[in-house]
């Protein structure tokens, strides 16, 4: 009986805790970032668009990824553990998309010949 009623009476004692000091950190509720012009520079010369070898795709995405880290552990340090996944969740996206634009590479010689320009 004792085991039955134990996780009500815990989710009944916890439930108002938790709703009432769960955001309770300043940084956790401002999820507005401003972004500088120097920080949008950097990202465009990060990000130029050039001549790709498989080799240089592979490196781009990993360096994604270890940006989406490098972030991750940024917001989860200012106790933004949401916005940190979001972020890290985007440098995967990153780095999984130019990983598979140099496999493509490797697979398929012609495959840059194909590719449509924006």
């Amino acid at each position: 009986m004792i085991k039955r009623l134990l996780p009500l009476i815990l989710a009944i004692v916890l439930a108002p805790s938790m709703l009432a000091f769960g955001r309770t950190s300043k940084a956790q509720t401002d999820t507005k970032t401003t972004k500088t012009r120097a920080h949008k520079t950097r990202r465009h010369r990060r990000h130029k668009s050039h001549k790709r070898t498989t080799g240089s795709e592979y490196k781009q995405g990993g360096k994604d990824v270890g940006q989406g880290g490098k972030k991750l552990g940024s917001n989860v340090a200012h106790g933004r553990v949401v916005e940190g996944g979001k972020e890290f969740g985007k440098g995967v996206g990153h780095g999984a998309k130019h990983i598979a634009k140099g496999t493509k590479h490797a697979v398929d010689p012609n495959a840059r010949k194909k590719e449509k320009k924006p």
